[in-house]
């Protein structure tokens, strides 16, 4: 038997060489990441040498704490303890922590072949068991070739498939590399790929992959896990993709497509996003399933009705309509599918589900069934639908002369007075049984909630809980509030025991790599990482979170540069090993929406006071940003008299704020941006969405730190406006200058008009604009708008519960938010069906009178003819029928409505638009 070269290799330098000079060379190349040399240095130990060279492996991990992790000395480092973890450790547990570990993530690709070889010197049963535990980790632990690591070690051992979901996803990532045409990938895998089944595209792959019998359910289970199996660039099923492969292996007879048809349809029944679901749908297309197969899951179908997605529910309804077509669909099902559709609000599905019932009604027998079905129909809201089914409820009875309780009881319900009247006369009923018998109508005025603004929590009082805040921060999440506490319980800790703050934070500074601490990017709450550092005395006195680490870094925002000034500043007070310790911070702030009362600035000054400490700059011109400052002028110079008797400089800045009058609101102007004429279609369509909003500078009540005055500045260019360039730190923003909400709202506007189509989570930050209680001005107005046409649904729940609380805060200019609607419907920037479906959710919110003020304005210059260069724009029949709702008792002072809706009325029409105009100008004009 032929002994390897590497073992022969390795006697060669036993003979040369000490053990403790092994040990010296085996350092070198950890952390020089040279798998190949430590393989072979490896491989010349005993015992007691595996053990030493575990030590040194565990020891130079300690220390990379040294480099930044974005140095290259940290990534051969990194390369280097993995080959160290899998050749020495003899604990298959503490082997798996390191081979999964965050922190080593991000390994050289280049060295997988000589790792999977290290690993294959190790006794199988200690693979079988590392592959276990690697597989076992949650799906966001894992790394780029993860999945080619495990998958190894199990078809190497024997051991079983994993089926847990983070190899699944991994196991789905790394099939494109298995492809001759996923060249890269490929190339990187080396002599590994060659124990992995390969072929020229996907479909080989999967082929001649033992893993996918084992699998497969795992693909319709695993939540988001969808998108990783769409095609990533043609939306056409092909052998290259999942869709195609699976189709393909289907008609072969490599899989049942019994069962793959089984499998997409209980994965369109879980529900969840269309993200996740598209996949199921796109097998379901390629498959085509017969007749008899939609007949086999006919129940199936009829579940995902009610509640599934659009896309899985018009699928559904296509398969039953193709089951009726053939005579399969019993009458029992035909009704249950009406109950199902006809209590959604989907356009495609009331009208696709009226044509199935007018298809099956061509059938004398189908007629009494057609009939209980109608009686779902007549409750859509949309009124020329339901006018439409009525028309077919009134043929049907011509034809049998009978008609079912339940049309009856739905005809006396018809919202439409004239719809109503004719219902009772064909259904042989007196005149005066169209009198309506449902439920009161509606206010015509606002029921809001009335606002309540929470106090900050108090700061942490211990070590133990500021450690946790910390922990939570430096993993960049928290949001202001867990921020602010965090930072006012570090400053209030170390005024009381430094010594006891440091030991406390350094197993969190332990972790990180402080030797300098710069600026990469904008400033988020991670960034308290300064802080943590500087406690425990790793912060550089000279470095300054301002400054990039490199020409590439981004620039801050005006936003993060303050952040960035105050932890910074904090930083360097508690690095101070001699200077006296703050009692407190003057700016953190009194309540959950940022701002800080009178009484508690004042409180915090004579603390000060009564220490001989003064506060920092930076926290007094913050604290005076967020200081709400008294409307009764008595009110304020009576704090400004309490902040006079302290004394002190910080005392003195105190009073004069107090003092000085109310900066003038910025002036602000919306215009359309222009569009440059260089750039591809979607570039330019996108650009056609965004509006310009330019504000004259604010001036503050006395002069404050540049960081602070670039806040207030004014906003002109489009470079200023868009806040593209940075980072999504938004959510700290708000609180740097809560009374200032229209400045952040012109910043921020290139993203709220970005929800109309490619942007999401942008709306989270509306309740924050108008969360003060302060006047909101034009900016703030065109954000609302923006966010109650967004995309996202959860975009507009935000923009509801804004609107909602500047109605109760009365801060609501419910004429300028149906003006600023109407003129960037007109641009472009605004969908009407998707306003409407936000004005709607705040009517039901309480808002009704509110939403009837908006309309009034808006619907008259959406009715009229669209100005020079403008857009169509849709929704109007939605908008129209929402103001139907809302309109009060009285609104004989909304002329230029009324007008209007005469003028559509007066062209005539049987579209839905015309119909609609009808019922509101009969609910204006009586």
């Amino acid at each position: 038997m032929n002994t390897p070269a590497w073992e022969v290799a390795a006697r060669r330098w036993a003979l040369t060489h000490s053990p403790a000079e092994t040990l010296t060379h085996i350092r070198a190349a950890i952390s020089a990441g040279d798998i190949d040399r430590l393989s072979l240095l490896l491989a010349t130990l005993d015992r007691d040498g595996a053990k030493a060279a575990a030590d040194a492996a565990r020891e130079i991990r300690r220390g990379l704490s040294e480099f930044r992790p974005w140095d290259r000395a940290h990534g051969q480092a990194r390369t280097g303890l993995l080959a160290a973890a899998a050749g020495t450790f003899t604990s298959p547990a503490e082997a798996a922590r390191w081979l999964g570990a965050r922190e080593l993530q991000n390994w050289d690709r280049r060295a997988l072949t000589p790792l999977l070889a290290l690993l294959a010197r190790r006794d199988r049963d200690w693979r079988a068991d590392v592959a276990r535990r690697l597989a076992d980790r949650r799906p966001t632990a894992w790394g780029p070739g993860d999945a080619v690591v495990v998958e190894h070690l199990v078809r190497t051992t024997g051991a079983p498939v994993p089926t847990g979901d983070g190899f699944v996803t991994a196991w789905v990532g790394s099939r494109r590399m298995l492809t001759t045409r996923g060249e890269r990938g490929f190339r990187v895998m080396g002599d590994a790929r060659d124990a992995l089944p390969k072929g020229e595209n996907l479909t080989e792959v999967l082929r001649a992959d033992p893993f996918l019998p084992v699998l497969l359910p795992r693909l319709f289970e695993v939540d988001q896990l969808g998108g990783d199996l769409q095609p990533q660039w043609d939306s056409r099923p092909s052998e290259d993709s999942w869709t195609g492969a699976l189709t393909a292996l289907a008609a072969d007879g490599t899989l049942d497509r019994r069962v793959l048809l089984g499998l997409a349809t209980s994965r369109l029944l879980r529900g969840g996003r269309l993200a996740d679901i598209r996949f199921a749908l796109g097998l379901l297309e390629t498959l085509d399933p017969t007749v008899a197969e939609d007949a086999a899951r006919a129940g199936d179908l009829l579940r995902l009705l009610p509640d599934a997605p659009l896309a899985a529910a018009s699928h559904a309804q296509a398969a039953l309509a193709r089951l009726d077509a053939a005579g399969l669909l019993t009458p029992e099902q035909l009704v249950e599918a009406g109950e199902a559709v006809f209590f959604r609000t989907e356009k495609k599905l009331l009208k696709a589900q009226l044509q199935l019932l007018e298809r099956a009604a061509t059938r004398q027998d189908a007629a009494p069934t057609v009939l209980r079905s109608l009686a779902d129909a007549l409750t859509m809201d949309d009124a020329l639908l339901t006018a439409r089914a009525w028309r077919l409820a009134e043929r049907l009875l011509k034809r049998t002369g009978t008609a079912p309780d339940e049309l009856r009881d739905a005809a006396s319900q018809l919202p439409d007075p004239d719809l109503r009247l004719r219902a009772a006369r064909a259904l042989g009923l007196p005149d005066d049984a169209a009198e309506p018998t449902g439920p009161a109508a509606e206010p015509d005025t606002d029921v809001l909630p009335t606002p309540v603004t929470p106090p900050l929590p108090a700061p942490p009082d211990s070590l133990a809980e500021t450690v946790e805040e910390l922990a939570v921060l430096l993993t960049g999440r928290g949001g202001p509030a867990t921020l602010e506490r965090a930072l006012a319980a570090v400053v209030r800790l170390a005024h009381r025991d430094r010594a006891a703050l440091r030991a406390a934070v350094a197993p969190l500074a332990a972790g990180r790599a402080f030797a300098q601490w710069y600026g990469w990017g904008d400033i988020t709450e991670h960034d308290i990482a300064a802080v943590v550092a500087a406690a425990d005395d790793r912060a550089d006195p000279t470095s300054r979170l301002r400054h990039a680490v490199s020409d590439n870094a981004r620039p801050l925002s005006p936003y993060g540069a303050v952040l960035a000034a105050r932890l910074e500043e904090t930083a360097r007070h508690i690095a101070d090993p001699t200077g006296p310790r703050w009692p407190c911070l003057l700016a953190t702030p009194s309540s959950a929406d940022g701002t800080l009362t009178p009484a508690d600035l004042v409180e915090r000054l004579r603390e000060h006071r009564s220490h001989a400490t003064r506060p920092g700059p930076v926290d007094l011109d913050q604290a005076l940003l967020r200081l709400t400052v008294p409307d009764d002028p008595a009110e304020a110079e009576r704090w400004a008299d309490a902040a006079e008797t302290i004394g002190g400089d910080a005392a003195h800045a105190t009073a004069r704020w107090l003092r000085a009058a109310p900066p003038e609101p910025p002036a602000a102007t919306l215009t359309e941006r222009a569009t440059a004429p260089d750039r591809g279609d979607w570039h330019v369509r996108l650009a056609a969405r965004r509006v310009q909003v330019a504000l004259a500078p604010t001036t503050p009540r006395q002069p404050l730190d540049p960081c602070f005055a670039d806040v207030l500045a004014p906003v002109a260019s489009l470079s200023d406006n868009s806040a593209q360039s940075w980072p999504f730190t938004f959510r700290l923003w708000p609180w740097v200058a809560p009374h200032h909400a229209d400045v952040l709202a012109a910043r921020l506007q290139h993203h709220f008009a970005g929800l109309a189509d490619d942007e999401r989570g942008f709306g989270a930050v509306l309740p924050d604009l108008v969360a003060v209680d302060a006047p909101v001005g034009p900016a703030v107005h065109l954000a609302l708008v923006h966010g109650l046409a967004a995309r996202h649904e959860e975009d507009r729940t935000a923009a509801v519960d804004a609107l909602v609380a500047a109605a109760a805060r009365g801060r609501l200019d419910a004429p300028l938010v149906g003006r600023t609607a109407a003129e960037s419907a007109y641009r472009g920037a605004v969908k009407g069906s998707r306003f409407a479906e936000g004005l709607t959710a705040a009517a039901d919110a309480g808002a009704r009178r509110t939403v009837w003020e908006i309309l009034a304005t808006a619907l008259p210059l959406l009715l009229a003819e669209p100005p020079a260069g403008g857009t169509r724009h849709s929704g109007l029949p939605e908008l129209l029928a929402l103001a139907t709702r809302c309109a009060p008792a009285d609104a004989a002072d909304a002329k230029d409505l009324i007008r209007a809706v005469e003028e559509t009325t007066a062209r005539g029409g049987s579209s839905r638009l015309a119909h609609e105009a009808r019922r509101l100008h009969t609910a204006l004009t009586g």
